[in-house]
């Protein structure tokens, strides 16, 4: 089964149900009370807050009930479009740690570093119309792309035809990681001098 999550479908909650019985009407057969209170205090529904009625919840609210809904009937696929959107950063810290513990296969967009640093363990780049798929987590795909970057400068400064040696390579690299120590300490100066420090 498929579940396609984005924070545009709020729609899809009845507002005269509390959040308990929101719950209720996603859950597969006999699932217990107590299991249904676990899932939504992962998702900040704890005590009183699962009685309140779905018509006055914020949005932020709305999109983490919808969220719990999901993994208290999960499908096999999810699709998520900027989950964490209308999230504080306990609800993205939920959403991480249910989404860690789902089972099934899960793509998502985001804008969320830390989001994607917590979940992605493969990564699809779309640039110039072209799909490359990465193998690892978020940290990998910027490791890789970064040397790819290095290899493609040290290929520009090369002769035409000439082979890029391992030694050149890690010269460029050493070059960049220079270059970016520097302007990292260029830009900690001006924000100490900008605070009067």
């Amino acid at each position: 089964t498929l579940g396609y999550f984005s924070q545009t479908r709020l729609d899809t909650l009845n507002p005269e149900n509390s959040v308990l019985n929101e719950a209720y009407a996603a859950a597969p057969g006999t699932m217990s009370q107590e299991s249904l209170r676990t899932i939504l205090g992962a998702f900040l529904f704890s005590g009183e807050d699962a009685e309140k009625k779905v018509s006055v919840l914020s949005g932020g609210e709305k999109s983490r009930l919808n969220l719990a809904k999901f993994l208290i009937n999960p499908p096999n696929f999810l699709l998520l479009d900027e989950p964490t959107t209308h999230l504080d950063v306990d609800a993205v810290d939920a959403l991480v740690r249910a989404l860690t513990m789902y089972e099934g296969t899960i793509i998502f967009i985001s804008h969320d570093i830390h989001f994607v640093r917590s979940v992605a363990n493969v990564v699809y780049e779309v640039q110039d119309g072209r799909v490359r798929k990465f193998y690892g987590n978020f940290d990998y795909y910027l490791e890789k792309k970064k040397e790819a970057e290095v290899l493609l400068k040290a290929k520009r400064v090369a002769p035409e035809g000439q082979k890029v040696s391992p030694d050149q390579m890690e010269r460029q690299k050493s070059r960049e990681q220079g270059k970016k120590s520097r302007d990292e300490e260029q830009r900690r100066k001006a924000h100490n001098m900008a605070l009067g420090v």
